[in-house]
């Protein structure tokens, strides 16, 4: 368990440096052109993480989705997530990202963004 510790610890600044890209690229759940550059975003970050391959899987009328597949195996997990949020375009202006108090505050950071 130490080892884990001390990897995520020795990781932590890189971890909250991604955080911080992630809430900052705005991603309201009403506008697609948003939401496909994130999906753009975090498809990249998948496969620079995890050495994976993620590819696009169009929607015509809402954001992008990801399918992310890494490893091999018979058996594989599904992992389920979204990352638009129910925040308007412009709120990262009124509510930046910042952290106080080691705890971390931005537009969808408590959701899918920071989970």
């Amino acid at each position: 368990m130490n080892e884990i510790l001390t990897y995520l610890t020795e990781k932590q600044h890189e971890m909250v440096e991604t955080l911080r890209d992630v809430v900052e690229m705005e991603s309201p759940s009403n506008i697609k052109e948003m939401t496909d550059q994130m999906a753009g975003f975090i498809a990249s970050l998948f496969e620079k993480l995890t050495g994976g391959k993620a590819s696009i899987i169009p929607n015509d009328q809402y954001g992008n989705h990801i399918r992310g597949e890494w490893g091999s195996g018979e058996e594989q997990i599904l992992i389920l997530a979204h990352f638009d949020t129910v925040w308007k375009k412009g709120t990262i202006e009124s509510m930046p990202f910042h952290i106080e108090d080691d705890k971390a505050y931005g537009p969808g950071i408590f959701d899918m963004k920071g989970g």
